[in-house]
């Protein structure tokens, strides 16, 4: 997909969606995709989302992302609203 929204909500500890946005599921996202998140900046494993930035043209849109992504090149950074 070109274009991948996030509207899930955040579940905290175990079976919960913490970081379930993490290397497994960015490996098999096309390199210039746009992902969209309109949750929760938990959901995203900062550290892989650099990761997958960094190897490609793909960008990441959210509001209040970890410090990792904060000043990125490829990521849009929008205020909650």
């Amino acid at each position: 997909a070109d274009y991948i929204s996030l509207n899930i909500p955040y579940i905290k500890g175990d079976g919960g969606t913490h970081g379930i946005i993490g290397r497994e599921v960015l490996s098999h996202v096309s390199p210039n995709a746009v992902i969209l998140n309109f949750a929760r900046g938990e959901l995203v494993d900062s550290e892989a989302m650099k990761e997958f930035l960094d190897s490609g043209d793909g960008r990441y849109i959210s509001d209040f992302p970890d410090d990792l992504l904060w000043d990125h090149k490829n990521a849009v950074i929008l205020p909650h609203l």
